[in-house]
Parts: structure tokens; sequence; C-alpha cells
């Protein structure tokens, strides 16, 4: 029997890079998966690889419209065992260049979207006989300054570390695990003509999207039964140089 037989995972942000990864590795394990992202498109190619995907388009920092996607999902789906929190991204800016309204989209999008998402799915998911497991997708940046900039990005994704810790206190005693993955620089194609090396990882080589999902199931997964509040980094040993 595979590990996430009959059971129900949401995935935001599933139409590219991680969280596409993510969908088709859980679909392949044995879950139904619900592909979440703005893009609708996106999320049916990756949706035609998995097993009787459900798709919505959704806008995450639309507080309401997260609130009834997720209605509709546990109507339609039966109910609802795991999230991936993974949509976010924007692009970074130097502190002295980071505008108003830039700060204000990347927060939005970055933490706003996390937290719209958590709220919505952690009582569907403490609703189930056995509860179920939440993963938030952060970023190495939320740890380590860049050269590049990106004061807006890093600082959401610090918030949704901070975030996920507190969530996983309030919700243990509903049976609901709270963890974070923080993946460093991931070959996708927003990633593809960066001039970072593969010597520079000190494992060897780039980390892909498919080894950001293999610990984004792990810690879904019963081998990570008592993880909560952890936070797995998946950098290829780059934090080590910093």
């Amino acid at each position: 029997m595979q590990p996430f037989e009959g059971q129900i995972a949401a995935v935001t942000g599933a139409g590219s890079g991680i969280g596409a990864a993510t969908a088709r590795k859980l679909s392949r394990l044995g879950a139904r998966v619900v592909l979440l992202d703005i893009d609708g498109e996106s999320a049916n190619r990756v949706a035609a690889d998995c097993d009787r995907a459900i798709v919505r388009k959704l806008d995450i920092t639309d507080a309401a419209a997260v609130s009834a996607a997720f209605r509709e999902i546990a109507d339609e789906a039966g109910g609802l065992h795991m999230l991936v929190n993974n949509a976010g991204g924007g692009a970074g800016a130097k502190l002295l260049d980071l505008n108003e309204a830039h700060w204000r989209r990347l927060v939005a999008l970055n933490l706003d979207g996390a937290f719209h998402c958590l709220s919505a799915a952690a009582p569907l998911i403490a609703a189930q006989e056995k509860g179920g497991a939440i993963v938030n997708v952060a970023s190495l940046a939320a740890r380590h300054v860049s050269p590049l900039g990106g004061a807006g990005y890093s600082a959401a994704k610090a918030g949704v570390v901070a975030l996920s810790r507190q969530a996983a206190f309030e919700l243990a005693g509903s049976r609901v695990r709270v963890n974070t993955v923080l993946p460093g620089p991931v070959r996708t194609a927003l990633t593809e003509g960066s001039v970072r090396l593969d010597i520079q990882f000190p494992l060897g080589r780039w980390v892909e999207a498919e080894d950001v999902a293999e610990a984004i199931c792990f810690l879904l997964g019963p081998g990570a039964a008592m993880c909560t509040g952890a936070e797995l980094v998946v950098d290829g040993g780059v934090s080590l140089r910093l």
C-alpha cells in the first residue's frame, strides 16, 4: 500500500517548479492531489501526470477566494489531509530600491498567502480522525543575506518560518503537524540563466525541484510522525559556505 493512499493533498503553486514536482510525487505515492495555482493552464498540464487530480485557479493573496476554494475542495474531494504551502516568489530588490508597493506585494505573496492557506486548511485537516500535516516552503533567504539584495523577500520568508513554528505549537493538540522546508538555489525555469556552477555546491550539483519534493513528502509522511516545528534545509550544502 502506498504511504498516502486514500489521502487528499493540496499543493499551492503546483503549476511549476517545486510545486509541480511535489504534486507529481504525492500522486505517485497514492495521494489524490489538488493543484492550486494562479496559472490554471500550467496546473492543468501538471494534473495530466497525476491520478484523479483536482485543479483550482487561485490567487493566494485573496483571503476570501482562498477560504472559498478550500471549502470547495473539502466538499468535492471528501476532506483534506495535507497542505503544501509552496506558492510564492517575486523579484528581489535591495532595501533602498524597495518601494512601498513592491514591499507589500512581496509580503502579500510570500507571507500573507501562506497564512491564508494555512488558516483555511488547518481546520479541515484537524477534522480528520488522525489529523494530518502541513509543510510550508520558505527559503534559505530566511536565514542568510544575499549580495544581490532581496530584503522584502527575505523578510517575508523569515516570517513563514516563524509562522510555521507558532502554528506547529498551536495545532499540535489537533494532531496537525507543521514543518518547514528551506530550499537553497533550485534549478528551475527562473534560474536557468544563473551563472552559478555545479562546483559551487559542496554536494557537486544544483538542487533540483525533485530534491525538494522528496524532503516535503518525507515531512508529510509517516516517517516524520514525531516531527513538528522542524526546519529542513535542502541546499546541496551551499549554506555551509555562507
